[in-house]
């Protein structure tokens, strides 16, 4: 699964659910307000957190502009998508045919480290399941490489909003999976791996975070307030909060996806063999494999008996985001770019009212030029003409009796 198949896989993963899980259960539109507003708040994710060369960001830049309009019709969403289908996949689009993907040939399709994609609609699924994953990880490692890159709104460039925005995006567009949908939730919102308190706010305590009791009441002490200012605008300093936390992320990300493929494979040990499954089977089932990271993983140590024990392995955080960040974000030297994050979008809050009144004000003001149209481009001319020919009659009635 080399790093081309990973954005090729994900790229593929992202239209697909746009075309086909933003709006489920035939349903064409519109959305309903939380539903617009979690597609919007993705949308922006996607946009400050994407490696900024890469090509999505066509099809994602010409959504944001579009936010009106994606979110009223699923027509409206499907069409924006195909006509970016060629610059996004990167395929000759004088080549004819298409597939499950909309209207791309044949040839373009999931990578085999992927399962390919192809047979029944349960491959297809599998298939994008796994190219979502990779989408996943490489919005997580954009967390940490991205987040100074950002100009503008920065309230939103948080740990915490980023694992928000991605809970919101599995709550309303996840119908086509609800068991997964349903274990993610649970998941977090049961704080499982600390995700209650590794993910804070930007209005809370950055510059307490990860550090010392020691540290931290040096950085309490009077002499983070400035002094300069007037006693009433006095305010401590709040530190920016340390790259560690912008790794919680990533790491975070890691541990949820090595913890739901556990429960996949212990679901599936239970209905098929009615046993639990093994260590070496949990094992074979965490990412990434010993023998491709080694110092990834520290094994717990029976301090009695000094032996290594048959127990899971624990996963060492500082090694880990290294092999992430090799195997989900662009090597070499990439050049640095600014990401403008506009003010948050939020629909009104009775849009489907609000969009029903746009369009009767706009049907009203045609009726109205309507109406002038026909009063001074045909009415009027036509009450002119019969004005003119009754003032000549009479004048004729008048002048000549013969013409009675």
């Amino acid at each position: 699964h080399t790093r081309t198949d990973v954005y090729r896989d994900a790229a593929l993963s992202l239209t697909y659910a746009l075309e086909n899980h933003i709006y489920w259960d035939d349903n064409n539109g519109p959305l309903s307000f939380e539903e617009a507003s979690a597609l919007n708040e993705w949308l922006d994710l996607l946009h400050w957190t994407l490696p900024p060369t890469w090509m999505v960001h066509t099809l994602i830049s010409y959504l944001r502009r579009n936010r009106d309009t994606i979110v009223q019709s699923k027509q409206a969403l499907v069409q924006i998508v195909r006509n970016h289908l060629a610059v996004v996949h990167d395929y000759d689009t004088s080549v004819k045919g298409g597939n499950k993907f909309g209207n791309t040939p044949p040839s373009v399709g999931w990578s085999e480290g992927c399962g390919g994609g192809g047979g029944d609609n349960q491959d297809v699924l599998a298939s994008f399941s796994c190219g979502l994953w990779c989408l996943f990880h490489i919005i997580s490692c954009g967390v940490y490489e991205q987040h100074k890159a950002v100009l503008g709104h920065r309230d939103r460039v948080t740990t915490h909003h980023a694992a928000e925005t991605l809970m919101d995006y599995m709550t309303y567009f996840f119908g086509w999976c609800p068991q997964c949908k349903a274990q993610a939730l649970e998941l977090y919102h049961n704080c499982a791996f600390n995700s209650c308190t590794r993910f804070l706010h930007r209005s809370q305590n950055h510059h307490l975070l990860l550090r010392s009791p020691e540290q931290q009441q040096q950085l309490s002490s009077d002499s983070d307030i400035d002094m300069n200012e007037p006693p009433r605008r006095r305010r401590r300093k709040i530190q920016p909060p340390p790259d560690e936390h912008w790794k919680e992320f990533p790491l975070w990300l890691y541990e949820f996806h090595n913890e739901i493929s556990e429960r996949l494979l212990t679901k599936e040990a239970r209905k098929l063999y009615s046993r639990q499954p093994t260590i070496d089977e949990l094992r074979y089932a965490q990412w990434p494999p010993m023998d491709a990271c080694p110092l990834c993983y520290n094994d717990y140590v029976d301090h009695n008996n000094q032996k290594k024990k048959k127990r899971r392995r624990k996963p060492n955080p500082r090694y880990v985001y290294d092999y992430v960040r090799e195997e989900y974000w662009p090597t070499g030297i990439q050049n640095f770019r600014f990401v403008i994050l506009d003010k948050k979008y939020e629909p009104h809050p009775h849009y489907h009212e609000y969009y029903e009144e746009q369009y009767y004000k706009n049907n009203k003001q045609r009726h109205r030029q309507l109406l002038f149209y026909l009063d001074r481009v045909i009415w009027q001319p036509f009450w002119d003409e019969c004005q003119y020919l009754w003032y000549y009659h009479t004048i004729i009635w008048r002048k000549y009796p013969w013409f009675r």
